[in-house]
């Protein structure tokens, strides 16, 4: 089945950050200057109590909007575009999957909130490197196997939705915790029949 690649990938991931944009200026509005994490900018004044309550919250809705990732296997971009994260052969994903995959992919960000929290600029500094780390290993999308590097480290893959969910043959998207997901039926097999309903009496 077809991995989806970088272009649509990155339409994505556009709409998602037009969304938070939209998200981060109605918290700025509400507690001014609150959202500056959320755009990644600047870091909580201490002084000001509640700037810092609206970077936690922007720090909230961004890591809440990113876990659709998990309950979803997708983000709101990807479901608009009719993308899905699902298990590398083409079967949808388990939730601990899904789960490995935002890991690695929100690794960094969680790193430098934690810094910016503590006040430490070293762990502020290793969340951004782990961050470029990530950025570079989106580009791997451009490979053949059309994964990025969270991808790789979940074994996952980028499926439009409608052709793994006829591969499960309709059945809802997230696999249940420590199932196995499986194997999808052999090219050019044909579609198995629908079940017998017996008549009522």
């Amino acid at each position: 089945m077809l991995r989806e690649g970088f272009g649509i990938r990155l339409g994505a991931v556009l709409l998602d950050a037009v969304i938070l944009i939209v998200l981060g200026f109605l918290l700025a509005l509400v507690f001014g200057g609150g959202a500056t994490l959320l755009l990644g900018t600047g870091a909580p004044n201490a002084g000001h109590a509640v700037g810092f309550v609206g970077l936690l919250l922007g720090f909230i809705i961004s890591v809440g909007y990113s876990l659709t990732e998990i309950f979803l296997a997708g983000t709101p971009g990807k479901l608009v575009l009719g993308l899905m994260i699902a298990d590398e052969r083409g079967v949808p994903a388990t939730t601990e999957q899904l789960a490995k995959r935002w890991g690695v992919k929100n690794s960094g960000r969680i790193i430098s909130m934690l810094g910016q929290m503590v006040g430490v600029a070293a762990i502020m500094y290793l969340g951004g490197l782990v961050g470029l780390v990530i950025f570079v290993g989106c580009f791997l999308v451009l490979g053949q196997s059309r994964q990025a590097l969270h991808d790789r480290a979940a074994h996952t893959a980028v499926f439009k939705k409608a052709a793994v969910m006829q591969q499960a043959g309709g059945a809802f998207p997230v696999m249940a915790p420590g199932t196995v997901p499986p194997p999808p039926p052999p090219v050019g097999a044909p579609m198995p029949p629908p079940p017998t309903v017996p008549p009522q009496v």
